[in-house]
């Protein structure tokens, strides 16, 4: 009997630490979704940013030929 309740005793705690790491992976999972969004969002505003001014460039680009062109 003591043996069983030995046993008992040790799969209650394994059980225990189980879930108590399943909750902090969940924990951290959740976090690491969060920032890959954050990392998302600022991957697409920076492409964003670089399209913006691309075109501006190409803008002055032309306005300085068409400037040229005019002499």
């Amino acid at each position: 009997m003591e043996l069983m309740e030995k046993l008992d005793e040790k799969l209650k705690k394994e059980k225990s630490t189980s879930d108590e790491v399943q909750e902090l992976l969940n924990l951290h999972m959740g976090k690491a979704r969060k920032l890959q969004l954050q990392v998302d969002d600022a991957e697409e505003r920076a492409d964003m940013a670089e399209c913006a001014y691309n075109k501006m460039k190409d803008k002055v680009m032309q306005e300085k030929e068409t400037r040229g062109k005019a002499k």
